[in-house]
């Protein structure tokens, strides 16, 4: 049983991170002269 949840748990991890790998391809996020990048939840709202 532990080993589908594991399997669960990594599909959703790989499925949040590969959507916001496109959210930050899509919204060009570009550095500040820090180089940091500021992310906002309030930016992805549909």
């Amino acid at each position: 049983m532990a080993h589908r949840i594991w399997a669960y748990f990594e599909s959703r991890l790989a499925y949040t991170l590969a959507l916001f790998n496109v959210l930050v391809q899509w919204q060009e996020f570009k550095p500040d002269e820090q180089g940091f990048v500021h992310l906002s939840i309030a930016d992805f709202s549909l």
